[in-house]
């Protein structure tokens, strides 16, 4: 829906994917017209792979590499070796 919104021209009766008329089904049109100003928010338009993968870099500037190799050790070995 967000992508057709993003070809929806205000003021038309047509629908942008499939060309028909929009006049039977009021609610596709508002629906279109309100989703067009997101179109330009690009974050909306990233895939959920593309949001962890930036998500995890955040985290890899905010933990430090020592504190990241813990996580693939145990909590046995953590907690035998008092790492903390």
């Amino acid at each position: 829906m967000l992508v057709a919104a993003e070809h929806f021209d205000e003021g038309s009766e047509d629908c942008p994917v499939c060309t028909q008329s929009l006049k039977p089904v009021p609610h596709i049109k508002e629906s279109l017209k309100e989703l067009r100003p997101l179109t330009s928010q690009t974050y909306i338009k990233k895939e959920i792979g593309d949001l962890e993968r930036e998500l995890i870099a955040e985290l890899g500037k905010i933990v430090s590499s020592q504190k990241r190799s813990e996580t693939s050790k145990t909590l046995q070995a953590r907690v035998k070796y008092g790492s903390h």
